[in-house]
């Protein structure tokens, strides 16, 4: 009976999940950054800057589940994660030729948009989200100018034909 409450405690409690420790990244060989993201069983591939940024998203990602108070294990947590950046990267290159437009469009306007973009310590998921819901947008926007555009047309074309009946 003992083992059975014991099991039942067990259950009840969330699995012992720790946050990556914070390293000074740039202070680490690249083998090393390798050898710590290996361990912790994420992608290896690319180049630096990208495997800082996944080495502290992961990080972030890991401490963010935790404070939402999830009950994920280590591996269901790090199968999470590598499922978000997958996606992530598939929005990201399906987006890529609207993104350079965009860019070019912010950089031109006013001086707090280019701001929003680069350099601010944000983070490349939290900007690659920040420039896909900006593409999102942009598109929305378009299509209802063509819409007003087509309905204006329309509306000309009905006026034009009223009059040559007349």
């Amino acid at each position: 009976r003992q083992q059975e409450q014991q099991q039942r405690q067990r259950q009840r409690q969330p699995p012992k999940v720790e946050v990556p420790a914070k390293l000074v990244l740039h202070m680490m060989k690249d083998k090393e950054l390798r050898g710590k993201l290996q361990s912790l069983g994420l992608p290896t591939d690319g180049q630096r800057k990208e495997l800082e940024e996944r080495y502290s998203s992961y990080r972030r990602f890991i401490q963010a589940k935790l404070d939402e108070g999830s009950c994920l294990t280590q591996t269901e947590l790090r199968i999470a994660f590598l499922r978000q950046q997958k996606h992530l990267a598939t929005a990201l290159r399906t987006a890529a030729a609207p993104i350079t437009n965009t860019l070019t469009f912010l950089a031109s306007g006013p001086s707090g948009w280019g701001s929003k973009l680069g350099g601010s310590g944000r983070d490349s998921a939290a900007a690659a989200s920040s420039h896909a819901a900006l593409i999102a947008d942009t598109k929305r926007r378009k299509e209802e100018q063509r819409r007003l555009q087509q309905q204006q047309q329309q509306k000309e074309q009905e006026e034009q034909q009223q009059q040559q009946q007349q």
